[in-house]
């Protein structure tokens, strides 16, 4: 049972009634994801067999992360599980990119990302890039909800998931 879905019912069936078909992205981020699973940070700036910092982070670099829920439906599932292997193919060989994480909880029917950049402007080429731009134009009608924030971090260490967790919810309580 995915989160926002109802017990399920006497009907004789195990599917749940939604119990919200138009959730806020604060009741889905609400959700419980002690089934979360990430993957290491991988990339230029980290080490491919543990996915430890194998350099310096600069001394001031871009962090984007973005947290989206998918739509229960077969077909919109596979929409965005293709779209999301297509920018995960072209991630890495963005210039600019200094490292990237990929998480999800499948109780949440949730997935996250967590980018390390060297510059807004590298951010920015990747985001309005071919591959990207076109996945972000199926968010609203393959997800119940996404959203992303991104800051400008000083930290000699990569950020968490719960520091990524942290500033989407800051970014969400901004008006």
């Amino acid at each position: 049972m995915a989160c926002g879905d109802a017990p399920a019912s006497d009907s004789g069936t195990d599917e749940g009634e939604p119990a919200d078909p138009d959730p806020t992205l604060e009741t889905l981020a609400a959700c419980d994801e002690s089934d979360f699973g990430g993957t290491p940070f991988m990339g230029p700036s980290f080490d491919p067999e543990t996915g430890e910092l194998a350099v310096a982070l600069p001394s001031s670099y871009v962090v984007a992360t973005t947290a989206g829920w998918a739509r229960p439906e077969a077909e919109h599932q596979e929409a965005l599980g293709s779209a999301s292997e297509e920018v995960s193919g072209v991630v890495f060989e963005s210039p600019g990119l200094l490292g990237a994480r990929f998480g999800g909880s499948e109780a949440c029917g949730s997935a996250r990302t967590l980018t390390l950049w060297e510059s807004q402007e590298a951010l920015m080429n990747f985001v309005w890039g071919e591959v990207h731009g076109g996945a972000m134009s199926l968010t609203d009608t393959t997800t119940l909800g996404w959203e992303t924030t991104r800051w400008v971090e000083s930290s000699a260490e990569p950020p968490t998931w719960d520091q990524a967790r942290a500033a989407l919810e800051d970014a969400r309580a901004e008006p």
